[in-house]
């Protein structure tokens, strides 16, 4: 009978748990996609990682985040990386951004867990779209001297309405 009862009663903190948790999710978010490096945790030149966007809303500011989870024993203080962005009538921007990866002192920016890293680098604060449509996002890595960079994991767009908005 107290089995049951303390079975019960852990059910209940735990379910109370995950709804704290669900709820704590950013519901500013309208897009967040996230990708996954295949093999062994590297990120070849020839591996470009795209994202299709589709756009409702046009000249509506919102938030862009590069998203980018690695392990660990990823050995740079900042990533290059190219964006080409594609609108819905073929026009296209490239960028290279420079994301900081670990800080002077050689911690990592973002969220560390036991071996994982997640850092949210921000592309554009203040992004809107000029048309409805498909909008294309490519992401290549553009290290200097590596064809190939160890132990990235995951790396994704999120889009998201401002604090204000």
């Amino acid at each position: 009978m107290m089995f049951k009862f303390f079975f019960r009663l852990l059910f209940l903190a735990l379910s109370s748990v995950a709804i704290v948790l669900v709820s704590c999710s950013d519901k500013r978010e309208f897009y967040n996609e996230t990708q996954k490096f295949e093999g062994d945790l590297e990120w070849k030149k020839s591996d470009v990682k795209l994202f299709e966007i589709p756009i409702e809303q046009t000249n509506e500011k919102c938030e862009m985040l590069l998203s980018f989870r690695c392990a660990t024993g990823f050995l740079y203080d900042k990533m290059l990386i190219r964006m080409i962005e594609t609108a819905p009538d073929g026009r296209q921007v490239d960028r290279l951004i420079e994301m900081p990866v670990r800080n002077d002192k050689g911690e990592f920016y973002g969220d560390k867990g036991f071996d994982i890293v997640d850092i949210e680098f921000p592309l554009d604060l203040a992004k809107s779209f000029d048309m409805k449509g498909i909008w294309k996002f490519s992401f290549t890595q553009e290290m200097p001297f590596e064809e190939s960079v160890d132990f990235p994991m995951e790396l994704g767009v999120i889009l998201r309405h401002p604090k204000n908005g």
